[in-house]
């Protein structure tokens, strides 16, 4: 067992993904600090504590991170995982919506996260975007403004805090599953790149055009 166990804060997604990010989080020996809605029983293995609380505006976001923070009392490192649309069988307005509102929480989180790891000028926030096949065009917006966030987070926090984006390549073959993508974020994790800023494609070299 290493001698160091990073403490990570997991956030922002929904089962079955948050339990496959989750076991390969302690499987790298992580402390694992999780989200999970009040009343729901979160998948989790021993080693992972739920920290309940409510992520829909700013003034609970802004609660539940300091909970998270106060619970791991140190914080190395902050997974942001956001719930992607499935499928674009009924691409209407709802899935406009529920992208909106995706990229509105993932802001929100990114904020109170930034601002706590600038205070403490240390640690790394890591942006995991999942598999877009078939999410058609609202899933595709939603994936390109999520790295355009993390983009502008990693210029904005580049002196003191690091910034990840682990990313599944668009249209790669293999496609990139939910533990490829998780095994790459608690590599990230476990040893960080040098780089301040990140960009690491799973599932093959990133599309063109």
């Amino acid at each position: 067992m290493p001698s160091f166990r990073p403490t990570v804060l997991l956030c922002g997604s929904a089962p079955p993904s948050d339990a496959v990010m989750v076991r390969a989080l302690l499987a790298h020996q992580a402390r694992v600090f999780m989200h999970a809605p009040p009343g729901a029983r979160p998948p989790t293995r021993a080693g992972a504590v739920a920290v309940p609380g409510e992520l829909d505006g700013v003034d609970a976001i802004r609660g539940w991170v300091a909970r998270a923070w106060t619970a791991a009392k140190t914080v190395d490192a902050v997974v942001i995982y956001p719930a992607m649309p499935a499928t674009a069988a009924a691409a209407g307005d709802g899935d406009w919506q529920a992208s909106a509102a995706t990229l509105r929480a993932t802001f929100f989180l990114a904020q109170q996260i930034g601002v706590r790891l600038q205070r403490a000028r240390r640690g790394q926030l890591i942006l995991a975007i999942g598999d877009q096949h078939g999410a058609g065009t609202a899933g595709a917006v939603l994936r390109d403004g999520l790295i355009c966030m993390a983009d502008g987070l990693g210029k904005a926090l580049a002196d003191r805090v690091a910034v990840a984006t682990v990313v599944a390549a668009p249209r790669s073959t293999p496609r990139a599953t939910p533990a490829a993508l998780a095994a790459a974020v608690a590599a990230q994790v476990a040893h960080p790149a040098a780089a301040r800023r990140t960009v690491i494609y799973v599932g093959g070299p990133p599309a063109r055009g």
